[in-house]
C-alpha cells in the first residue's frame, strides 16, 4: 500500500505539480484548495482509520482561516498524523511563522520553494519506515 498525502492550497497550478511530483515517487495524493477542507479529509482519513502519511498545508489560503488554524483544528482529533506547514513567507526553523505552526502542532514548518519542502520531509519520511 502506498503512503498518502493530502496537500492543501488554494493555487491550482502548485496543486497540480504536488500531485504530478508525489505520485511520481509513489505517494497516492489527495488535494484540497481549502482550509476547511484539508479539515473534512483529515477528519474523515482519521474516523475510517485510514490516516495519511503527511497533511501538507499552506499558510496563506483565501478563506476564513488560514493553515495554522486548520492544523490547530486538526491536532484536536488526530495527534498522530505528521503535518507539514508551507509557505512563501516562512524563512527558517526559527521564523515567528515557523515557531506559531510548531505551537500550533506541525512537525514541520518550511519555505515554499517549490517542491524542496517536500523533498526535504519525504527523506525523513523514507528514513523513518
Amino acid at each position: 500500500m502506498k503512503p498518502r498525502i493530502l496537500v492543501g492550497d488554494d493555487e491550482l497550478s502548485l496543486r497540480e505539480v504536488f500531485k504530478s511530483y508525489l505520485a511520481m515517487v509513489g505517494f497516492d495524493v489527495d488535494l484540497v484548495e481549502t482550509p476547511d477542507e484539508l479539515i473534512e479529509k483529515a477528519r474523515i482519513a482519521h474516523d475510517t482509520d485510514t490516516r495519511y502519511t503527511l497533511i501538507a498545508s499552506d499558510f496563506n489560503y483565501n478563506a476564513n482561516i488560514d493553515g495554522i488554524e486548520a492544523i490547530s483544528r486538526i491536532r484536536k482529533f488526530d495527534k498522530e498524523t505528521l503535518i507539514l506547514l508551507h509557505s512563501a513567507v516562512i524563512f527558517g526553523e526559527n521564523d515567528e511563522l515557523a515557531v506559531r505552526a510548531r505551537e500550533a502542532g506541525s512537525n514541520y514548518a518550511l519555505p515554499k520553494m517549490g517542491l524542496d519542502s517536500f523533498k526535504v520531509v519525504l527523506e525523513k519520511i523514507s528514513k523513518s519506515k
